[in-house]
């Protein structure tokens, strides 16, 4: 199973140089976008301060967005529907860990008062882990021998 997520891993990552571009398109929206936040909503230290956990995570979301589109299309020319609908799937599976950890980050950027709210996003972010884990052992090997 280790040489299948290997040889999965290299696929992805020689379709991401095939065009170095895709690669570096995020990382460049993840800056421009996170750079135009504070003039849309104003300079206010502390109203930044207050909502600056939501604004990385937002852009950070939408930049991977970028590339998995990319990745995406790229695969689909090479994939069979199974290979492309299971990254489709588990998209929204994946948003209770995206709000868990904007929300840890929003506790632990609150100051040393909220480190213990942090701590209960951390427990949550943890579970999801072993969730996420245990059922793609669990699911891995079905699903790349075609069962």
């Amino acid at each position: 199973m280790r040489d299948l997520f290997l040889a999965v891993l290299l696929r992805d990552l020689k379709l991401a140089s095939r065009r170095r571009i895709d690669s570096l398109l995020p990382v460049v929206f993840f800056i421009v976008a996170l750079s135009l936040f504070p003039l849309g909503v104003g300079p206010e230290p502390q109203m930044l301060r207050d909502i600056a956990p939501g604004i990385v995570w937002v852009c950070a979301l939408l930049a991977s967005m970028l590339s998995v589109g990319s990745l995406f299309a790229a695969t689909l020319l090479e994939a069979r529907s199974r290979d492309v609908l299971l990254g489709i799937f588990l998209f929204p599976v994946v948003t209770p860990v995206i709000v868990a950890g904007a929300k840890g980050t929003a506790a632990l950027m609150a100051g040393p008062a909220e480190a213990a709210g942090a701590l209960v996003w951390l427990k949550l972010l943890f579970a999801f882990d072993l969730l996420f884990v245990t059922l793609s052992l669990w699911v891995f090997g079905p699903l790349t021998r075609g069962e």
